[in-house]
């Protein structure tokens, strides 16, 4: 019964360790180690110009920080002042 019972635990120790451990041999699992991965391809491919206008694009959008919002205006009482 005692070697049952040790058996058992060492089951439920080393099983969370097993999945934890590094990448194996097998190649079926994602890219095998030591290739370069294909977004960093991708990024090397990419026009400089292209980024810049992409990036320019998105800072139109995004609301300029000069304007002072106060998201808890609603809630405060107009007794009460900002510090």
């Amino acid at each position: 019964m005692r070697a049952i019972m040790t058996v058992a635990i060492a089951g439920l120790l080393i099983g969370p360790a097993y999945g934890q451990s590094g990448p194996s041999s097998n190649s079926g699992f994602g890219p095998p180690v030591g290739t370069p991965s294909k977004n960093r391809e991708e990024k090397q491919k990419l026009n400089p110009k292209d980024v810049d206008a992409a990036y320019q694009a998105t800072m139109k959008h995004i609301p300029s920080r000069k304007v002072v919002s106060d998201p808890w205006q609603d809630v405060r009482g107009s007794s009460d002042k900002k510090q």
